[in-house]
């Protein structure tokens, strides 16, 4: 309950920021005037400080706060949105293209990685695995591995690009994949392998993972249309 609790107040705070109550540079309120507004400990809010952190929404500056980031992110996803929504794309046309970004991703990530890269990999990976059993927070932190990843390109519009790939899927086919629990043994068996080829920059593994993850999600988008779930 804990978890969801901070799940909960950081997506009201990550709504507010899409409809402008928050803009970008605007400092958030102090720990404990959040606190009291949603009536829970500041542990509670630091945890959702540090999910806005993860999600890209916030960064914190020592001894002043936390304040909004850029949103461009949001920008690019909009008009992604509004394109993709003009051709009406099938989700095999939207896995070919994610296809094509992750391997360009994984190719670069194996050389320009550092090491901060590295653990930050591991320790979401970490976190997945404590949230087997809670598919929502499941797919959001394999959501966060990928960006994580496209951060290790040192590219910064690799990660903006996954990151609006993944909000325009959202509700589809990606989150649809949670009605296959099975697959989660398989996902974190990829995400063990991308964490290795990229620590021991081995590209012909990266990009070999990369395609069993896209056939992994092949399968399961073929399983639903089966199943009239898609």
């Amino acid at each position: 309950m804990y978890q969801l609790l901070y799940e909960d107040i950081a997506q009201k705070i990550e709504d507010q920021i899409h409809q402008s109550v928050y803009k970008e540079g605007d400092k958030l309120p102090s720990e404990r005037e959040l606190a009291e507004e949603y009536g829970v400990s500041r542990n509670v809010i630091r945890e959702v400080i540090g999910t806005l952190r993860e999600h890209g929404y916030a960064i914190v500056k020592p001894g002043k706060g936390a304040y909004i980031t850029k949103l461009n992110n949001i920008v690019v996803t909009e008009t992604l949105k509004r394109m993709l929504q003009s051709d009406d794309p099938t989700g095999e046309e939207i896995l070919e293209v994610r296809e094509d970004l992750e391997i360009a991703i994984i190719r670069k990530a194996v050389q320009k990685r550092e090491v901060q890269d590295i653990q930050a990999l591991k320790n979401i990976y970490n976190k997945m695995e404590k949230n087997r059993s809670f598919v929502n927070q499941f797919i959001k932190d394999d959501s966060y591995f990928h960006i994580t990843l496209a951060k290790a390109t040192q590219n910064n519009i690799y990660p903006l690009l996954i990151q609006s790939l993944f909000d325009i899927t959202e509700g589809s086919i990606f989150t649809l994949t949670r009605l296959l629990p099975y697959s989660v043994d398989d996902a974190q068996n990829h995400h063990s392998d991308l964490i290795q080829a990229i620590e021991t920059m081995d590209e012909r593994l990266g990009v070999s993972v990369i395609k069993n993850h896209m056939d992994l999600l092949r399968n399961e988008v073929t399983l639903l249309k089966k199943q009239n779930l898609l």
